[in-house]
């Protein structure tokens, strides 16, 4: 009978949809575990200060969200290397900003 069929058929597919959802959602929550774990173990020390922002002695916004990148695994430092050259490479007047002179390339 059809009926009989049918009803297997959705009473499997339920539960596979069921167990696909679950899949995903420990996924999605144990990633988000992992990153608040390496957001909670970064220690900023005076060495660290030192390391990650260099010369002028202090860690500024961008400086501590690097830091926190790399801690996290989320990109690398050649990732932030590329990222920097790109900058420079756009700011032509080398005056550390971005505006419309630059990207006209005056």
């Amino acid at each position: 009978d059809g009926r009989i069929l049918a009803s297997f058929y959705a009473f499997i597919t339920v539960g596979v949809m069921g167990w696909a959802v679950g899949q995903i959602a420990s996924s999605a929550i144990s990633t988000s575990v992992e990153a608040a774990s390496h957001v909670e173990a970064f220690k900023l020390t005076p060495e660290s200060l030192v390391q990650m922002g260099g010369e002028k002695g202090y860690v500024d916004q961008y400086d501590f969200a690097v830091a926190m990148m790399l801690a996290m695994g989320k990109a690398t430092q050649e990732d932030f290397d590329l990222v920097a050259n790109r900058f420079n490479e756009l700011d032509v007047n080398h005056d550390k900003t971005l505006d419309a002179k630059d990207l006209l390339g005056q």
